[in-house]
């Protein structure tokens, strides 16, 4: 399957609505993980575990040269999502919580690693450094926005249901993001076998 050729002027921003929730859980794992009743050194070890998970994720996103860069973006999305809201809103103890920590990070650390590549490939080589740069002006934006916003429906909201209204929000708006990354893999190419 060859890859995509460049289609300059298709072009959509590929996480600012995903990223307004995308990193909720680097924020609120320990706390969640405090609430379910885990010690404070396993609660701080939680991001590592979700880091973990994100350095293979990065590594993964190789296969990206092999089955196309979007594809493997919006199945990385689409699992980010469903983690989020099949996993993270019924946590009830702390080994689910580990295991939704490397798993979530593993797709995390996919999606993060394959958006300037995405870019580069739906790019001429003169726009890659703006549209780059535009992309992630944008996250940056989202990301100042949802962290805040998940802490006061945790505010709002304590305890248990508090982080279940969090997944739910990220999930949401994870589920969103995906949905733009899927629109702009589809813009490219209407073949769903195609390596894009």
């Amino acid at each position: 399957m060859a890859a995509a050729s460049p289609a300059s002027g298709t072009y959509t921003p590929l996480l600012t609505v995903a990223d307004s929730s995308l990193f909720t859980a680097f924020f609120y794992l320990p706390l969640n993980a405090r609430r379910l009743g885990a010690a404070a050194s396993l609660a701080s070890y939680t991001v590592s575990f979700l880091n973990a998970g994100s350095t293979v994720g990065r590594l993964a996103a190789g296969l990206g040269d092999r089955v196309g860069r979007f594809n493997l973006s919006v199945a990385a999305q689409y699992t980010g999502s469903i983690l989020l809201l099949a996993m993270w809103i019924p946590l009830n103890n702390v080994a689910a919580l580990v295991a939704f920590a490397v798993l979530y990070g593993f797709a995390v650390g996919i999606i993060v690693a394959l958006v300037p590549a995405c870019i580069s490939q739906i790019s001429e080589p003169h726009e890659i450094g703006a549209r780059v740069g535009l992309n992630y002006a944008g996250v940056g934006l989202f990301m100042l926005a949802g962290p805040p916003i998940n802490g006061v429906i945790l505010d709002k909201y304590p305890g248990a249901l508090g982080f279940r209204y969090c997944g739910l929000f990220s999930g949401l708006s994870c589920l969103v993001g995906a949905t733009c990354v899927l629109v702009s893999r589809l813009s490219i190419s209407r073949k769903l076998w195609a390596a894009v």
